[in-house]
């Protein structure tokens, strides 16, 4: 018994820890697999407190529900190929009121970005209804990124990577779609 609690520990470990190495990066990946969490019931956390913390745990699902709390979440990006690398992060749920994004690299905070529905749009580094950050790293880097989610609606701490391409034939998916719906409406109405 103490050895099955022994290996169920190690692999819980070893499942909180994991990188998402890019090498193993198509097109479009889920990464929440990769993703730890810490929730801050209080609100109060923030970045330099939870950037030492050792209290996070390993992320099974992104969905956390309709919740009070802000809710913290780490990713570690490694680029393990022989060249640099550039794509894009988006958050799951395109309805996020408040969402904190810092980029870290060897423990400085090298980019932070303030987006989120609640926040105007000009905060964003690329204009879209998802929250999305670009990342960009050379061989051999690795970053961090720890987000900050607080939501009136359902919490959703879970992100997709994808390329660039795949992310201009989402976003005009997305726009043909959506924009198809506007035009119909108004001709009907």
């Amino acid at each position: 018994m103490k050895l099955l609690f022994t290996i169920l520990l190690l692999s819980i470990v070893s499942y909180a820890s994991a990188n998402f190495a890019l090498s193993s990066f198509k097109s479009q990946v889920e990464i929440t697999p990769f993703m730890s969490y810490l929730i801050d019931n209080q609100k109060n956390l923030d970045i330099h407190v939870v950037q030492k913390s050792t209290q996070f745990s390993p992320m099974k699902k992104s969905n956390f529900g309709i919740q009070s709390f802000a809710l913290w979440t780490k990713l570690i990006i490694a680029n393990d190929t022989n060249k640099d690398q550039s794509f894009i992060l988006s958050n799951t749920r395109p309805a996020i009121d408040k969402l904190d994004v810092y980029l870290i690299k060897q423990n400085r905070i090298i980019k932070t970005y303030k987006i989120g529905d609640a926040r105007p749009m000009n905060n964003r580094a690329l204009y879209n209804h998802h929250s999305v950050v670009p990342i960009e790293l050379i061989s051999g880097e690795t970053i961090t990124v720890i987000t900050r989610c607080e939501n009136i609606g359902a919490m959703e701490g879970g992100w997709i990577s994808l390329s660039s391409t795949d992310f201009i034939k989402n976003s005009m998916h997305e726009f043909m779609i959506f924009g198809g719906t506007v035009q119909n409406s108004v001709s009907i109405g």
